[in-house]
């Protein structure tokens, strides 16, 4: 896919919650998707480990790494030791070189998932030296078919960095006032210059009773936005996933809608790596008139 923003008038590619295709084991040289979003919570953590997670049950290596400098949270919601983190190999860093022994040192597995977590206290990923996310991130890709990064909001000099390490971002979004809002103040601002060339799809996240298509007819009319993938609210199954430490994209209701949402941006990462535009008639049919809840069966 294109730039996230585009001219008025301009035709957009359409992804509607499907999607076919997972590239095969590259070996060699990996991708790397970036997870933003605007300040607030529209889910940018938990599509992190659902979009990594899902993408491993689909045969791909996967690497998870928490670069949010304000709130790290990656390693609470699994469960995970935050004294083996990207915090810590900043610190270990400072006195040797940055390999593969090193990374591995850090690296912890869940649901065979390989994460590189941060810390969930406020302002600590700022301590990350420019320059070392993307020498962690230039190892891992050696080693895995997918880098993905939990880049946090979009609201600060380190994530803007982490976000241009990315060579593809998925925008999570609350199709809400306020989360709209949210949303045009952040790809509004001066740190969204430099991101919006990036290619990107947009997730809705905690979709409620709204037609998929107004949704997606609002977020083109205002920002030009293409819709990749909506996740339904389940805020139980959510909740239910944080006490078993478990990504819910392996089980319970939201692992269909997280599974298809995976597939959809591993078929366009190819497109985005490339640089080539993706045609939705690869991809999806046009948008359909049905309500979400019947969309995401």
């Amino acid at each position: 896919m294109r730039a996230l923003l585009r001219r008025p008038g301009a035709s957009v590619t359409h992804l509607i919650d499907g999607g076919s295709g997972i590239p095969s084991k590259r070996g060699g040289r990996g991708s790397v998707l970036g997870i933003t979003g605007a300040t607030g919570a529209p889910g940018r953590t938990f599509l992190s480990i659902n979009l990594a997670a899902a993408l491993v049950t689909e045969g791909m290596t996967v690497a998870l790494v928490d670069a949010d400098p304000h709130l790290g949270a990656v390693a609470v919601q699994l469960d995970l030791a935050e004294d083996r983190s990207l915090i810590y190999l900043a610190h270990e860093a400072a006195l040797k070189p940055v390999d593969d022994d090193l990374i591995s040192r850090h690296l912890q597995t869940v649901s065979g998932l390989d994460v590189l977590t941060g810390r969930a206290v406020a302002g600590l990923g700022e301590v990350v030296p420019d320059g070392l996310l993307g020498d962690v991130v230039g190892l891992l890709r050696r080693r895995y078919d997918l880098v993905v990064i939990d880049v946090g909001a979009l609201d600060c000099l380190a994530s803007q960095t982490a976000a241009l390490v990315c060579q593809m971002l998925v925008w999570a979004v609350v199709p809400t006032k306020l989360g709209t809002d949210l949303l045009d103040r952040t790809l509004s601002g001066p740190l969204a210059s430099q991101v919006r060339t990036r290619p990107s799809l947009v997730v809705l996240n905690r979709l409620g009773s709204l037609t998929l298509r107004d949704v997606d007819r609002s977020l083109r009319r205002r920002y030009g936005m293409a819709v990749a993938a909506a996740i339904p609210d389940q805020y139980r199954a959510c909740v239910q996933a944080e006490d078993r430490a478990r990504p819910a994209a392996l089980t319970g209701p939201l692992a269909g809608p997280l599974r298809r949402c995976a597939r959809v941006v591993a078929a366009a990462l190819p497109r985005a790596v490339s640089g080539t535009k993706a045609g939705a008639e690869e991809a999806r049919p046009p948008l359909g008139r049905e309500p979400v809840r019947e969309s995401l069966r």
